[in-house]
């Protein structure tokens, strides 16, 4: 499986002085070997950080998001299309889990990629990319005599 690598935080400042900081923004989930059982928070299931540095509070939104093949897990949802947390108060912090979720027929061995958005209102949106290539390998039960 490819290395999964930490991208830089990226930090956007509204003009109301509200600062949303995302870690990461992009997420290379290499091979996913879907011959697995998918667990309940699908496939090599990654954290998204995001901390509203801001004074004042935001509701934060996922635009764009390929629920067919990807999976974005939160406590709760305050609406569930768009998918929007519960309003983050300011110097506060959530985490949403972010994995690979499915595959269409036909895609089996090739890299599927996408992107959505991390939006609220008097911020400039942020585009988070991933991909993830979807395969079928067998697990050797190494435990068995």
């Amino acid at each position: 499986m490819r290395g999964f690598a930490w991208v830089a935080l990226l930090t956007t400042t509204a003009c109301s002085g509200g600062e949303l900081l995302i870690s990461p923004t992009n997420f290379d989930f290499g091979d996913v070997n879907v011959q697995e059982e998918r667990p309940p928070e699908g496939y090599s299931a990654r954290d998204l950080v995001l901390n509203n540095r801001g004074g004042r509070a935001l509701d934060i939104r996922f635009v764009g998001l390929d629920q067919e093949h990807l999976f974005i897990a939160a406590p709760i949802f305050a609406a569930d299309s768009p998918p929007t947390l519960p309003t983050l108060a300011g110097e506060d912090q959530t985490v949403v889990t972010v994995a690979p979720w499915d595959y269409e027929l036909g895609e089996l061995t090739t890299e599927i990629s996408g992107s959505f958005q991390v939006q609220a209102r008097g911020i400039d949106a942020v585009t988070i990319t991933w991909s993830f290539t979807p395969i079928r390998a067998q697990i050797e039960d190494t435990a068995s005599p």
